[in-house]
């Protein structure tokens, strides 16, 4: 990856992604994952540019366009500012932070279309009149004030609503990953009805896929090994932030009544966060802290193993869009079991094979650890590993961008000029 200075407005620009993200220092979450497959999968034709931040600004540096090497293609991309480590919370939000470095150094988008990943980064930048601009909703808005919300929008609830209202003025489209978003952004901003749609969650199989028995056994024996653990012990997967969102207490409470009704089950933990600590303690008062086993976050071709080593991931989220982890567990031939939250009931609903997982339909802790040993009980095999990645065979990005791309397409073919949206898919 070597970097190359040149005038980004001497070149036609097709699409600008606009987030606080570095590219080549991804994390495991949605937002990352969702760019990361717009990223590889858009036409090889188009011109692309990102305009982020550097997790590395010796090789990215801030405030200065550079070409690099992204996958099969080449990008633009503009640091507006340093963050080695995105993820952690810090005293100034990273949105905030974000926008303001924007402005400050006078950002420009140069993309036909511009995508818009939160709102809040709409303001760091000034669109003409012919681009179309197009925002994402990763999470669904009226969850900002929920009791599982762990953004500081929460105590600012009217602002919240004014800015998104201003930032939705402008826009050409939405795109949202929670099968109840797109109404509700059709009943709040009329103009967007009809250009408001969903966007199937997936998983991407040059990552997740189940794998040859052979490599799901040498990923099971080797993280065995490394934790210590007899190798026939069964292993619940939780993956993900450990955050009030994904409710890592309602977890822990389930692994421990799961543990009186399934002998030598471990729960390990892959992700960081603000309960962390308050997980591991909770694991400890109820009993289970040597059972509980937790792993620094990774990159996602290891998350791929964590999830091929497992018996069963649990989601015991208490708002999703996607998620991701659900998606990416079944692909890899993990079953998976699960609150009802963002798009899960599309794989687990009814009708699905039991041997794939379950649907926990009550916010009950010992629904979840029954649900959890019925999933357990079932034995581990090729043809379950099959069931389960079959399950996702219709949920890949390349099918799932489609009709995204295709409105692009249209508005780039048609320099900025095309019809305002595409029907929305039906939740």
């Amino acid at each position: 990856m070597s970097p190359s200075s040149s005038a980004t407005s001497e070149r036609q620009v097709d699409l600008t992604i606009l987030h606080p993200m570095d590219p080549w220092h991804q994390g495991m979450g949605g937002f990352d994952t969702c760019i990361d497959g717009i990223l590889r999968y858009a036409p090889p034709s188009w011109s692309i540019e990102v305009i982020g931040l550097s997790a590395d600004p010796v090789k990215r540096p801030v405030g200065k366009w550079t070409e690099l090497r992204f996958g099969d293609r080449s990008i633009r991309f503009f640091p507006a500012l340093a963050d080695r480590d995105p993820t952690m919370v810090r005293r100034i939000p990273l949105a905030l932070r974000f926008v303001l470095a924007c402005r400050r150094q006078g950002t420009v988008a140069h993309g036909k279309v511009i995508q818009i990943h939160r709102f809040e980064s709409g303001f760091g930048i000034r669109p003409n009149s012919h681009q179309k601009a197009v925002y994402f909703f990763h999470n669904h808005p009226e969850e900002v004030d929920s009791r599982y919300s762990d953004v500081r929008w929460r105590r600012f609830t009217r602002l919240f609503q004014a800015s998104m209202a201003r930032r939705m003025r402008g826009a050409a489209a939405a795109v949202a990953v929670d099968p109840r978003t797109p109404a509700w952004v059709a009943g709040r901003f009329p103009w967007l009805d009809g250009r408001a749609a969903l966007l199937p969650g997936w998983a991407d199989p040059r990552l997740f896929s189940p794998g040859t028995m052979a490599e799901r056994t040498s990923a099971r024996r080797a993280l065995r090994s490394r934790l210590g653990l007899e190798r026939e012990a069964k292993i619940v997967a939780f993956v993900g932030r450990i955050e009030r969102q994904k409710d890592p207490l309602m977890m822990i409470e389930a692994f421990a009544e799961l543990a009186r009704l399934e002998a030598g089950v471990t729960l390990v933990v892959l992700g960081d966060g603000r309960l962390r600590e308050s997980m591991r303690r909770r694991a400890e008062s109820l009993g289970q802290g040597g059972r509980v086993h937790f792993l620094a976050p990774t990159d996602r071709e290891s998350v791929a193993g964590v999830y091929r080593a497992s018996d069963v991931l649990a989601c015991t989220s208490g708002f999703e869009a996607g998620p991701r982890v659900v998606f990416e567990a079944l692909a890899s031939g993990t079953p998976v079991v699960s609150f009802d939250v963002g798009q899960v009931s599309e794989v687990l609903g009814p009708g699905a094979p039991e041997e794939i997982g379950g649907l926990v339909a009550a916010r009950d802790p010992r629904l979840f650890a029954w649900t959890l040993a019925s999933v357990l009980s079932l034995p581990a095999s090729a043809a379950r590993a099959a069931r389960c990645a079959a399950a996702m065979r219709a949920f890949t990005p390349r099918r799932a961008l489609a009709e995204l791309f295709e409105m692009y397409g249209r508005w780039i073919d048609d320099d900025g000029r095309g019809p305002g949206g595409w029907k929305p898919r039906k939740p």
